[in-house]
Formats: C-alpha cells, structure tokens, sequence
C-alpha cells in the first residue's frame, strides 16, 4: 500500500472497501461512501480510500442502506490503513453508525 511513501511521509489512509473477507459475521456491516472531510467537501466521492495526513480528522460518511450523513472523529496514525464501515444501530437497518472495522499498519517493503 502506498509503496511510492517514504517512511518519514506523515499520512495515512482511509478505506471504504468492504469484500467478502472483511466481513465478520458475528456483526452485519455495510459499505460507505465518503462525502467530506473535515467539513469540507473536496473528498472524491467515488473513491474508496482517500490519504489523509496524521491527526485529528472528522470524516462525514453516508451508508449504501441510508442516505442520512454520520460524522466519525478519528485519530490518525501515520502509516496505517483503516477500514470504515457502517453498523446498523437498530433491528430495521433504519439507522447506522460509522465503525472503524480494522486499522493495519504500513509493512516496509526490503529492497
């Protein structure tokens, strides 16, 4: 991931992507899409992982069961890749929140 960063690079990213091996089944999780970041809506919308820099970030997400936008404050670690999924918060699937489904960190490549 990432392979052109050089390790003093302080960022990080952000996923989207939620496939058959991610999904856990002891919790039914969806899919998001990105639609700000940090109140500001430059994010590209299509995409499934954005890079971000380390920090404090908030994030504004809408799920593929509700349009409805979830804000998800998240502390950045550099070099570290974290999926993001949405949760139902009730039995209906009515309504959701923003879960951070795995945080991996960065494997240096030997060359």
């Amino acid at each position: 991931i990432c392979a052109a960063e050089s390790a003093a690079t302080p960022v990080a990213r952000i996923c989207s992507t939620l496939g058959k091996v991610h999904a856990k089944r002891e919790r039914q999780l969806y899919p998001v899409s990105f639609q700000s970041l940090d109140g500001r809506l430059g994010v590209h919308r299509d995409d499934s992982c954005i890079t971000v820099s380390a920090g404090e970030h908030v994030l504004g997400l809408t799920s593929k069961t509700s349009v409805k936008e979830q804000s998800l404050p998240l502390q950045v670690v550099a070099r570290h890749t974290y999926t993001i999924a949405a949760q139902p918060d009730d039995r209906y699937n009515v309504s959701w929140i923003p879960v951070v489904q795995s945080v991996q960190p960065w494997v240096a490549r030997e060359r």
